[in-house]
């Protein structure tokens, strides 16, 4: 009787697993300090133990194909820089990707398409937005710390960190400072460096988790 009893625990916990894993991505993530969760168990952890750049400010979650699977994107870092963390997740775990070291705390993230992301932040070693390839270790300025400074020259503090905004309807991209009501259109400026079609239709199926 008590085999009987443990096969059916064993398949009980099997069609639970499964349902689990047809969730959306979304309802299955979720992060605290270092670490990324899934279906309530950690998946990763931020491998840096140093204070000024293990915290994770954002998670991305990319799901072109099925809402149920696809890619996360971590962004790190609370003082000088961060990191991006590209995870792929597929069923019940999560598997490290890609590593990429960001001259800024990554504060926030769109995609461009599979492989490319902007991402924006301030801190000590630069501020701006950048877009990054996760095949190929390049950034490319698309809002200079200069020019950032230029745009929000009262900005300098995580209360009014940098955001975007996707508006999706009129197919623009917007840089936001919360804290100071501000806005800017980098749309003629992405347009120089991606598909922007391309782009937006990536930003139908992103979605972003904050601390």
């Amino acid at each position: 009787m008590s085999d009987f009893f443990e096969k059916f625990k064993e398949l009980e916990e099997k069609e639970k697993k499964e349902l689990d894993v047809e969730k959306p991505l979304e309802e299955r993530i979720t992060f605290h300090e270092r670490d990324i969760f899934q279906d309530g168990k950690i998946v990763f952890t931020v491998p840096i133990k140093n204070f000024i750049m293990d915290q994770i400010n954002v998670l991305g979650i990319y799901c072109p194909r099925k809402p149920s699977e696809g890619i996360v994107y971590a962004g790190t870092g609370q003082c000088c820089h961060g990191h991006v963390y590209r995870l792929s997740s597929y069923g019940d775990d999560a598997n490290l990707t890609a590593i990429t070291a960001v001259d800024t705390n990554v504060y926030d993230i769109l995609p461009v398409d599979e492989h490319k992301i902007i991402v924006t932040g301030i801190g000590c070693s630069g501020k701006g937005v950048r877009l990054i390839n996760l095949l190929d270790p390049k950034m490319t300025d698309i809002l200079t710390t200069k020019e950032f400074e230029e745009k929000f020259e009262k900005l300098g503090s995580e209360e009014g960190a940098p955001s975007f905004h996707a508006d999706i309807e009129n197919k623009k991209i917007y840089l936001r400072a919360h804290k100071y009501c501000s806005e800017y259109d980098l749309t003629p400026i992405l347009e120089k460096h991606t598909n922007m079609e391309e782009m937006i239709e990536a930003c139908k199926h992103f979605m972003r988790i904050k601390k």
